[in-house]
Order: C-alpha cells, then structure tokens, then sequence
C-alpha cells in the first residue's frame, strides 16, 4: 500500500487533510512531512528552508492553526470553560480575539503568531485561514503587480 495512514498522524495534520479535501484541493504541503527534521541531517531542511518563501507565495491557501501549541491538538479547540463566569441565568466566557499587531510577548491565546518563522506565512502567503480557539479567520495579503504598478488582494475588499 502507498501512502501514509491517516490515523497515524497528529490531529492537526488529519484535520488540515479533511479541510483540503472539503475545498477539494488536490494537494496539500505540511512542512513537517515535507522536509526532513532531524538534528543529524540538516541538509534537506537547509535547501527546503530557502524554499519556504516561494512556496508561501505561491500557495493556494494556508492554514494556520493560531490556539494550539502543538500538533497533537487539533485545528478545532474545544471551550475553554476555566473561563467561564455565570451570573444567575446567563453565562459569560473571557474570549481573547485575533490580534490586528504582531505579537511581542509569549501568548497562550495565539502561540503560533510569536514565532518568527510564520512571519514569512503571514507575509507571504496570498490567502491565510487562522484557527483561534473561539473563531476563525480568513485573511488575504496585499502585493504589488510590479508588471502595471497596481496594487491587488483577494478574499476581502481592500478598498
């Protein structure tokens, strides 16, 4: 059998599988099954590295699981009840939105968006769709057409 089986893989990667396949999307890079990462064999990560801005720029989305800390939780979180206050009928949870401004300190909220290599995700990437862990959001990066000087987007109106 060719292949990998899906029930191997962390949640997370399963999860970006089911989404790619519900766009119907034919082909989905994950760069910790594309490139090799082992300390002892840097060779591959070293040429795939330098590759890494082409394929964001080149990407048809990406997905950036924005809540988790690892692979193993999933593109979709489950309630955070710890923070959850009730008064009489009616319960009222702490929700910690997107940030509009990258982030300069360590945050439980969104861990992925204080690491400097997805920068170059955010940057670069024409379409990013981020999990939090109370909603979801679909964001588009803004280029310049160096060929009629114009500036373009897509997903959401820029005017």
């Amino acid at each position: 059998m060719l292949g990998i089986d899906l029930e191997t893989l962390p949640q997370t990667f399963r999860d970006a599988i089911k989404f790619t396949r519900a766009l119907g999307v034919r082909y989905l890079w994950i760069d910790a099954l594309c490139i090799i990462q082992r300390d002892d064999d840097l060779a591959d990560w070293k040429l795939e590295s330098g590759r890494m801005a082409d394929y964001y720029r080149n990407s048809h989305l990406t997905l950036a699981v924005a809540w988790a800390d690892s692979v193993h939780r999933g593109c979709f979180a489950a309630p955070n009840l710890t923070d959850t206050i009730q008064a009489g009928t009616i319960t009222m949870r702490e929700t910690h939105h997107f940030p509009n401004q990258a982030l300069q300190r360590r945050s439980t909220s969104f861990p992925l968006l204080t690491r400097a290599w997805t920068y170059q995700e955010r940057m670069l990437a024409p379409r990013v769709v981020y999990y939090g862990q109370n909603e979801l959001l679909s964001a588009a990066t803004v280029r310049f057409d160096d060929s009629g000087g114009r500036w373009w987007c897509s997903i959401r109106d820029c005017g």
